[in-house]
Order: structure tokens, then C-alpha cells, then sequence
């Protein structure tokens, strides 16, 4: 039935892609570097909430991506989008307080989506609620496709393939890096909703494993065994190295 879903709305999207929230800092490298790298090759726009502002995105893009203004908080502007569009990438953050509508959007349409979230309890969130129904449609939901993830991925799956070569598997990954970088308004928006604002709460408990989430019917128990601990990342550890730990960001930075 999903297959039947996304070839309806496949047929009606006029756009192979929609950047969402482009007008933003790490929205606007995006449109730029789509613009260099495909151009007029793919039929894509750019999306946000101030006509003014795009426009002035589009000047500088050569006048090539389409418009579409639609406010997160629009639902029927979301949906008129999504419908539009085989796939939509979004920086609009905090995705916890402007996310969730285009998700639900996207998940009953069957269209693609990814963001650059690091909101983990409200990643959780989405999986919960709108899982199922991306299923039901074919949507395809990722999330956490930025800085805070790609990178390690990235980094562990070259390691695993390495360790293939020699019949030998991955057991551990510890990763530490030192970055000097500003940043950006919605990354400090975020991280104080994180801390003291309405994101903040608990993780929420699940009768099953949410990276591997199989519906339906459940396939038992995952045999993954994930284990996270939070310490302190001042006092150093085996060869001079931090203990594992979350980020920690300053307040003031």
C-alpha cells in the first residue's frame, strides 16, 4: 500500500528537493552549495517564512530555485509544500519547537525528509509518533544529519569496513575532537531550550529499540546493547585522554 501512496504524490511533486529554513546560517551554505553543485540540473526551491528574505536568496542564487514562503506554525502551507516535493531537507531549528509539523507532513504524504537536528528526545519523539505512519506511506525520516552525527558515522563505518578486510569486527569506538568554531543563533537557541527551556526532559522508555524498530509485527528484542554514561570531562582518563562524555557548551559561548 505505501508504494501506492508515494508513487501518487511522486507523481504530483513538481520539485525533487525543498530546502527548508534556507535563508538561516547553515540553510544559506546549503543553497549555495546545491546551486553550485546541480544548479539548474534538478528542480528544487528554497523555503522559509519571509517572501522578503528569500527573494533576496534567490538574487544571489542566479535566480534559480523556486519560492515557497509556508511558517512552521501553517500547517496547511506545510502540507501544500511537502505535496510539491519528492524530498525536504530542513535547518529550521530548534526542530523540538518549528519540527514536528513538517515531519507529520511529510510522513503522511510519503515524503522524504532529513534535518540536522541534535535533539535527541525529540527525535525519539518523532520515531513514536510518526514511525508507523512513515511506514504505512514509504516516507523516509531521517534525522540527525548534521555536525553532530555524520561525522562519526562517517568514521565508524570506515573503521568496521577496515577491520572486515582482516576478518576482524568492531567491538568499542571512543572519538574525541577539538573544533574552533563559532556557533551559530538556532545551535544556541537549541542548546538553552536543551537546558532550560521547554525541551528540557527525560529521554522517554520504549517497549523496543528505536534503531531498530521493526512494525509490524515485533520481531523480539534487539540483540543491540547500547550504553551510555555521562561523566566529567575535566578529569582525564587513559592516556591523558577526557573520560566519555555528552558535549559540554559554556553558557556564554
Amino acid at each position: 500500500a505505501h508504494s501506492v501512496v508515494s508513487q501518487v504524490y511522486s507523481a504530483m511533486a513538481d520539485l525533487d528537493l525543498v530546502i527548508y529554513g534556507s535563508t538561516g546560517f547553515t540553510g544559506s551554505l546549503a543553497a549555495t552549495y546545491v546551486n553550485k553543485k546541480y544548479g539548474k540540473t534538478i528542480k528544487w526551491a528554497i523555503a522559509g517564512r519571509s517572501e522578503q528574505k528569500l527573494l533576496k536568496q534567490q538574487a544571489s542564487l542566479d535566480g534559480v530555485p523556486k519560492i515557497i514562503v509556508a511558517d512552521s506554525a501553517d500547517e496547511p502551507a506545510i502540507k501544500a509544500m511537502v505535496s510539491r516535493t519528492k524530498t525536504v531537507v530542513t535547518f529550521a531549528g530548534p526542530f523540538a519547537r518549528y519540527g514536528t509539523g513538517l515531519v507529520k507532513a511529510c510522513a503522511e504524504a510519503g515524503t522524504g525528509y532529513c534535518d540536522i537536528t541534535g535533539e535527541v528526545a525529540w527525535v525519539r519523539r518523532m520515531i513514536t509518533t510518526y514511525d508507523e505512519t512513515a511506514q504505512s506511506t514509504g516516507a523516509r525520516i531521517v534525522h540527525l544529519c548534521g555536525h553532530d552525527s555524520v561525522p562519526w558515522d562517517l568514521m565508524t563505518l570506515m573503521l568496521t569496513k577496515k577491520l572486515r578486510e582482516s576478518n576482524d569486527s568492531l567491538a568499542r569506538v571512543d572519538m574525541w575532537d577539538d573544533i574552533k568554531s563559532a556557533p551559530s543563533g538556532g545551535t544556541l537557541e537549541t542548546a538553552f531550550g536543551i537546558m532550560f527551556g521547554t525541551e528540557k526532559g527525560q529521554l522517554e522508555k520504549y517497549d523496543y529499540d528505536p534503531l531498530l524498530k521493526t512494525r509490524p509485527p515485533a520481531v523480539g528484542p534487539s540483540e543491540n546493547k547500547i550504553s551510555v554514561r555521562n561523566v566529567s570531562s575535566f578529569e582525564l582518563g587513559k592516556q591523558g585522554m577526557p573520560h566519555r562524555a555528552f558535549f559540554f557548551m559554556a553558557g556564554g559561548e
